[in-house]
């Protein structure tokens, strides 16, 4: 039976999980919320998503580049071969039924990913009681609740998959876990778990991640019977492998996702990418802070998790006496577990979200080494080694302690503010009949989320056009009766928007021809080696007068959307970069 201790953990991790969730609760939809229920509702003239396959963005056959961008649902600049098409069937079957049964009530969705969390959270405390004493079990559930990671899972619902599929992932740990000691339902209730699992997210394969650390390096017995216990979960997982590649599911075509088939550079930002996602495990400072920045910074990120590995394991060392032999192998395993966990994280834009499942185990060997690292420093001799000691583990108790709770309580809050903005400007956006053309909209809450909001609310109108993206001071120029050519003029690195469209600048010569709009890149822009872009001009024809009643020329400026007057022959105009809500 658990103590008393492990009781009043669980208990208290539940009431920190809900009381960390409660300043985004009665926030507006945020971002792809709105994404979602425009897909829902049909909202994209000629392009049809069934309620299982909202998470299949762009690239099935009747989701083409071409198709989205002739509407506006994705910007001209995307790539050709651009690709998001992600088999989450079960998330987005769960998303379309809270949308049927609660309409646009955003803390109905935003509860029912609580209510999955809370479930990941009872089944993260049974393992945490199944592999640790009750000190470590205890202060590791605390942990796994006030993660700064968990965020986005809990207060974005369009993020469901990722705390459904940790949830779902986590309760086929636990059905392993029992089948192994003898509960036969556990044998065969763990593989079906996980069958569910990979229908709700990718993440389902970090289950595969712990369940092997765990049998190959934390069990004792004969190897062959270990291999025979994971044999279920690896066929299961090589056949879903070979389904998603041959059903054409994946990214590809951007700079935010990464093909790990790309070779020395793809590895190059995978490994940059770890250390940043390391970093946040063992610190919780937020990867999402840095995850879209420049090249730079992600490699300061990077270094700074690294070093933060090395203080824990320097540490480590120091109280390895007082580690019990049953948690030296939970630290071997769990370790392992925890960077297997996240290297599918890897491959994205580093982010808190991909490490819901990664901090289990990397919560176990924190709570050992907090917990033992304390035992030492109390009980050794006064000494050099001593205070530097007592230094670090205080460093790092503050980090996981107070930190992960402090970034998640900023999080939700941020999170609330990002959405009430976006609605907030979405009511600005003027009215118009025909084309809108957004000539800066760096941020998505003026890019996508203002005029999908607009049709949701039943002022459609005929097609979007977003000019530029970047956050950089603009010139138009060269103005004709019928366009005029748009230049940058500052050197940046590419905002999230950029990267998510596009792997590379667009070259110059590029052409997309849309109905009723021509773009021609005379100057394409330039990547340095640090990953910053620099300079572009690019040549817009609309087909017919821009001074026509048809067009609504929209500007982001000093914080607001406000209609712009059609530039005419002879004009020069500047616009200076805007960061919206997002900051972006």
């Amino acid at each position: 039976m658990p103590t008393m201790t492990s009781r009043t953990a669980v208990v208290l991790a539940f009431l920190l999980a809900v009381l960390y969730a409660l300043p985004a609760l009665t926030a507006p939809p945020l971002e792809d919320d709105v994404t979602h229920q425009l897909m829902l509702h049909n909202g994209v003239a000629g392009v049809h998503w069934t309620p299982f396959d909202l998470y299949d963005f762009i690239g099935a056959p009747s989701r083409s580049v071409a198709r989205l961008q002739e509407t506006g649902a994705i910007p001209w600049y995307a790539s050709p071969n651009l690709q998001f098409r992600f088999f989450r069937p079960l998330s987005s079957a769960s998303l379309a039924a809270d949308y049927w049964l609660f309409g646009n009530h955003a803390w109905a969705l935003r509860l029912d990913s609580l209510a999955w969390f809370l479930v990941a959270l009872g089944f993260a405390a049974a393992l945490y009681r199944r592999i640790l004493a009750p000190g470590p079990a205890a202060l590791a559930t605390i942990l796994y609740a006030g993660a700064s990671g968990h965020v986005v899972p809990v207060s974005w619902a369009a993020a469901r998959h990722t705390v459904l599929g940790t949830a779902l992932a986590l309760a086929a740990c636990w059905c392993y876990a029992r089948g192994r000691d003898g509960w036969r339902p556990g044998r065969w209730l763990g593989p079906l778990i996980f069958v569910a699992d990979l229908c709700a997210s990718e993440m389902a394969l970090g289950a595969v991640a712990i369940i092997a650390a765990w049998e190959l390096l934390g069990r004792r017995g004969p190897f062959g019977r270990r291999l025979r216990e994971l044999l279920p979960y690896g066929a299961i997982a090589a056949g879903y492998l070979a389904f998603y590649v041959r059903a054409g599911y994946g990214a590809r075509g951007s700079a935010a996702y990464l093909d790990p088939t790309a070779g020395a550079s793809a590895l190059a930002i995978m490994i940059r990418r770890l250390g940043i996602l390391i970093g946040t495990m063992v610190t919780s400072v937020p990867a999402d802070l840095v995850g879209g920045r420049s090249i730079p910074v992600q490699i300061a990120a990077a270094v700074l998790g690294v070093l933060a590995l090395v203080a824990v394991a320097g540490v480590l060392r120091y109280a390895w006496r007082h580690v019990p032999p049953d948690e030296r192998r939970v630290v071997g395993w769990g370790t392992a577990a925890a960077l297997a966990a996240t290297l599918p994280g890897t491959l994205t834009l580093a982010s808190g979200r991909t490490l819901a499942l990664a901090v289990v185990p990397a919560g176990a060997v924190m709570a050992i080494v907090v917990v033992r690292a304390l035992q030492t420093v109390r009980t050794s001799t006064p000494g050099l080694g001593r205070t530097a000691a007592a230094v670090v583990v205080c460093g790092l108790t503050l980090a996981v302690v107070i930190g992960g709770p402090f970034f998640r309580v900023r999080g939700e809050r941020e999170f609330a503010r990002v959405a009430r903005a976006q609605q907030a400007l979405a009511s600005e956006l003027p009215p118009c009949a025909g084309t809108m053309v957004i000539v800066n909209g760096s941020d998505p809450s003026v890019a996508h989320v203002g005029p999908a909001l607009l049709a949701l609310r039943g002022r459609p109108f005929g097609a979007l056009r977003v000019l530029s993206m970047s956050p950089v001071h603009l010139r138009i120029e060269h103005v004709t009766t019928t366009g005029f050519d748009l230049r940058s003029l500052d050197k940046r690195a590419p905002t999230m928007q950029e990267r998510i469209y596009r792997a590379d600048p667009v070259s110059p010569g590029t052409q997309v021809s849309l109905p009723g709009f021509d773009v021609n890149v005379l100057e394409g822009s330039r990547a340095d080696p640090d990953g910053f872009w620099e300079g572009s001009l690019v040549h817009f024809d609309f087909g017919r007068p821009i001074d026509s009643p048809d067009f609504c020329f929209i500007e982001w400026t000093h914080g607001r959307i406000r209609p712009m007057t059609a530039p005419r022959p002879g004009d020069v105009i500047d616009i200076s970069p805007q960061f919206g809500p997002v900051g972006w």
